[in-house]
């Protein structure tokens, strides 16, 4: 019985750490991107405040060309959910960090990570 416990105990830690994964950024002075790979959730950084932020958010999706089903925003959290064609839901929250810093998490699903991946660096590329 010990074992088993023993066993569960060293498993279960190392597969929660193995669920991020990084990517590196596509430019000098861009965040790398880390993705969940239980939720599908890419984590990245603009630097950039959270309106310039938002309005870089809302030009992706129209860049993108996918289709927005819900925009909200106020001084601290600003939140784009839109749909890919194939109607794939992308969620995209933004939370302000400081004036000049917005920790960006999109999510379209575990599944759909590359999407995910394109918007976030989207986002950081039209925050500049």
């Amino acid at each position: 019985m010990n074992r088993r416990f023993l066993a569960a105990a060293l498993v279960i830690p190392a597969l929660a750490l193995s669920a991020c994964t990084t990517d590196a950024p596509k430019e000098a002075g861009q965040a790398g991107l880390t993705t969940n790979a239980v939720s599908g959730t890419v984590k990245t950084y603009a630097s950039a405040g959270l309106d310039r932020t938002y309005a870089a958010a809302q030009k992706a999706v129209k860049e993108m060309q996918f289709t927005t089903v819900k925009e909200s925003k106020d001084v601290l959290k600003g939140i784009v959910d839109c749909k890919t064609a194939d109607d794939k839901a992308v969620g995209i929250v933004l939370t302000k960090v400081s004036d000049s810093i917005t920790e960006v998490n999109v999510n379209a699903g575990t599944l759909n990570t590359d999407i995910a991946k394109a918007m976030a660096f989207k986002i950081q590329d039209l925050a500049k």
